[in-house]
């Protein structure tokens, strides 16, 4: 038999393992050459809302809950007659709940918590609220009708400590954390001040030591900033702007600030802003537009009101009774819980100076001033890591009647 065999001739069969073994080495070279070939095509164009939902998903992933003690609910409760949103998210059921007192009056940011709020959730159980009147608690344009004149601040703190009791009770819990910012510090005080028996510890984020002194200080700073750096027309249009009215004058104060213009420069508000735009409001509308909590219809309906003329009333209705604010005189510098301070070192929106002397002047069980070097008001998305390790550091402690280093402490109550 001849060691060669013809063309048609049959594959001895010796050889035919490694026919076998060439056949298939080749259908995956080939295989493999038209994957790669595949995945150096683009993907087909896809839509803006295809990707929006993408994000979302992809958001909604990695935050997902999956202790098996955990929770991660969003659900309506009646506080004060009214029907109001909130969420709750944490791993453990079992932990201390934090409640978060957004700011404004009037401008909750449960839609954008998942920005920074993943962390906290491995040692409390946090809570966010929408208040009464506005976010997902504003309700249809017939319930919002119904809740003209209950917007006020004696009503939302009324609301909040029944929210605390519902959540005392519902988690088996004697006390809570209560953080508080912006607005949110007012109703945070006030609370501690009245129901100390129901906190563990108040936080405040950029406080609100006096509501009106922090634009008057501000004004003054960019008039004297545009003087300084020869920007006539600018000084000029600031002094026929004029200083800000006083709290008794609420139609001019409201006046005052759209003839203002500048509000809060983005540098006092969200230090680390560097553009391109004009607004951290359009960093928020981002934010919120690829939330994994806040669902394509809730988003295009909390950006086109029904009626824009009821949502600005609604809007005055709260602030108004905030005008007059003053934290050494409306609650004192008496406080039978502890009090955690954290502010932003360039935060000119709830003044850090103001801040810090209303802070020297408090005694409490104990307390801390945390600054935040970075951030001004927004704190919590400007530096993150710095939240959480204060939440754990400087809060938890309280929770476990400790005190934490660094802290000041005070009998004198």
């Amino acid at each position: 038999m001849s060691a060669h065999s013809s063309p048609g001739s049959p594959v001895p069969n010796h050889f035919r393992p490694v026919v076998r073994f060439l056949l298939v080495l080749a259908a995956a070279i080939t295989l493999g050459l038209r994957e790669r070939a595949e995945a150096q095509t683009p993907p087909p164009a896809r839509t803006g809302e295809e990707v929006r939902e993408q994000v979302r998903t992809a958001l909604k992933d990695i935050g997902r809950i999956v202790s098996p003690n955990g929770i991660d609910e969003s659900r309506y409760v009646m506080l004060g007659g009214a029907r109001q949103w909130i969420m709750l998210r944490g791993q453990d059921r079992q932990a201390p709940i934090l409640l978060f007192l957004h700011g404004g009056p009037g401008s909750p940011i449960s839609s954008i918590a998942y920005a920074y709020q993943r962390p906290w959730e491995d040692f409390f159980l946090v809570v966010h609220w929408d208040q009464r009147g506005f976010g997902r608690s504003s309700g249809s344009p017939e319930e919002a009708a119904k809740l003209a004149g209950t917007l006020g601040k004696e009503q939302v703190i009324a609301d909040a400590i029944e929210l605390i009791e519902r959540l005392r009770t519902e988690f088996g819990q004697r006390k809570i954390v209560l953080v508080g910012q912006s607005w949110g510090t007012v109703m945070a005080l006030e609370i501690a001040r009245r129901r100390p028996e129901l906190l563990h510890a108040v936080v405040t984020q950029g406080l609100a030591a006096n509501w009106l002194e922090s634009p008057r200080i501000l004004y003054r700073t960019v008039l004297a900033e545009a003087e300084r750096t020869g920007n006539a027309a600018e000084a000029k249009r600031l002094r026929e702007v004029g200083p800000l009215p006083p709290a008794s004058d609420t139609k001019s104060l409201f006046a005052w600030t759209r003839r203002f213009g500048l509000a809060f420069p983005d540098s006092n508000t969200w230090h680390n802003i560097r553009g391109p735009g004009d607004s951290w409001s359009r960093r928020l509308d981002a934010l919120e537009f690829v939330s994994p909590d806040f669902p394509a219809d809730q988003y295009t309906a909390s950006r086109a009101p029904s009626d824009p003329a009821a949502a600005m009333a609604r809007y005055q209705e709260a602030m108004t009774p905030v005008l007059p604010w003053d934290a050494e005189r409306d609650v004192g510098t008496r406080f039978a819980v502890p009090l955690i301070v954290m502010q932003g070192s360039h935060d000119r929106q709830t003044d850090v100076d103001l801040a810090r002397q209303y802070f020297a002047k408090v005694c409490a069980p104990y307390k801390k001033w945390v600054e935040f070097p970075h951030a001004a008001h927004a704190l919590n998305i400007e530096q993150p890591g710095l939240s959480v390790v204060a939440l754990v550091n400087d809060v938890l402690p309280a929770v476990r009647g400790e005190v934490p280093a660094g802290a000041t402490t005070c009998t004198e109550r």
